[in-house]
């Protein structure tokens, strides 16, 4: 799936060096490299695939953390890496960069202490939620952006219309699954009903105005907890390490983003954990030898 991810990417590449010159596009893609994403030209935004720029910071983030001294390693490395920049986004490499540190640490805790470590991370993820969706329930996103200089690119438009679809309580027990997509649907095909300015870029917050107080705690203790501790128990702690990473990279991206629904970030995050399982059992296997 890395080769076919970087050989759609490249035909896109291909394309636009067609249409705009090659100097063009090298000058906005140094641009957007050197300034992290805060000049991006109108070429290069043509080049943000979103989940499938997404999946391929999964590729980078599973070299980084499997770093072998295998020539294949690093060639494939270089590739997702290139063509992960591309469509460069400030969250993704945060996300890259928090679940690795996560990572070192989990692998750097005793055996015994994993558990609790994990209990940690995901207590702290639920605080981060919650508190999350109170500082957009109270307004206060978009002036703490602006305090920090950061573009939001009319995010916080946006959360200030769906703040409105929600409660910071347990009576609160959401519309159902896909409301908000079906509501912005059925505006947009019928022309009845609410205006919805666009989709919420937010899968936190979907999630808490779809699924309710209660049903939120849910979907996220089965997207963090369980999935660690299910691959934990069935293949080690070796393998739960890398889920744990993938879980990290892709809740970051839930912040700002409509991930959850994506194909290509969820997809390799699974085939990759898949990977990284079937790698370290072929090494034991050797080593029993």
């Amino acid at each position: 799936m890395l080769y076919a991810s970087c050989a759609t990417v490249f035909v896109i590449l291909l394309d636009l060096i067609r249409n705009h010159g090659a100097g063009s596009f090298l000058s906005e893609y140094i641009a957007l490299i050197t300034t992290f994403a805060d000049t991006t030209g109108p070429i290069m935004r043509k080049m943000e695939l979103h989940d499938l720029t997404q999946g391929l910071g999964v590729f980078v983030m599973y070299y980084l953390y499997c770093a072998r001294n295998k020539q294949w390693y690093v060639v494939e490395f270089i590739c997702a890496a290139f063509f992960f920049s591309t469509g460069l986004k400030r969250i993704d490499v945060l996300a890259i960069l928090a679940a690795l540190l996560v990572g070192i640490i989990y692998d750097a805790v005793s055996e015994r202490m994993k558990t609790a470590f994990l209990a940690v991370i995901v207590s702290g993820m639920f605080i981060f939620s919650y508190l999350y969706l109170y500082l957009i329930k109270k307004g206060w996103y978009q002036p703490l952006m602006d305090y920090f200089g950061i573009d939001t690119m009319s995010r916080g438009y946006l959360y200030d219309f769906f703040k409105e679809y929600y409660e910071m309580s347990p009576a609160f027990l959401g519309y159902g699954i896909r409301y908000i997509f079906k509501i912005r649907n059925d505006y947009k095909t019928t022309g009845v009903g609410t205006y919805v300015p666009g989709m919420a870029h937010n899968d936190i917050m979907t999630h808490f105005i779809e699924l309710g107080f209660w049903g939120f705690i849910y979907w996220l203790w089965s997207n963090t907890w369980y999935k660690v501790s299910a691959v934990k128990k069935k293949f080690g702690s070796r393998a739960s390490g890398f889920m744990l990473l993938t879980v990290i990279y892709t809740f970051i991206t839930y912040l700002t983003d409509n991930t959850f629904f994506y194909y290509s970030i969820n997809i390799v995050a699974h085939i990759t954990v898949i990977a990284y399982v079937d790698e370290h059992r072929l090494v034991q296997e050797e080593g029993s030898l």
